[in-house]
């Protein structure tokens, strides 16, 4: 019996386990929106990234990210993403 009892414990901390560990912001979170990645992609693409290029990656969103930091673009500072 205690094994049945165990058992039905297990599958419900595994049906409720998902919701204990959703991810939540942390304090102090900084995420970006939805505009502001659409627009740290278009930026991104101003200069030169081709997001399916994964030939070259991470080179090539490493120099495009540069290109944008050192302000060869009229776009969005993107300062926070290396």
């Amino acid at each position: 019996m205690n094994i049945f009892y165990i058992s039905v414990l297990v599958t419900a901390l595994g049906a409720i386990a998902p919701s204990i560990v959703h991810a939540q912001p942390a304090a102090g979170d900084t995420s970006l929106s939805r505009e502001q990645v659409k627009q740290q992609l278009k930026d991104l693409r101003a200069v030169g990234y081709q997001p399916g290029d994964w030939g070259h990656y991470p080179e090539n969103i490493q120099a495009a990210q540069r290109q944008i930091t050192d302000g060869k673009t009229g776009g969005s500072q993107i300062p926070h993403l290396n």
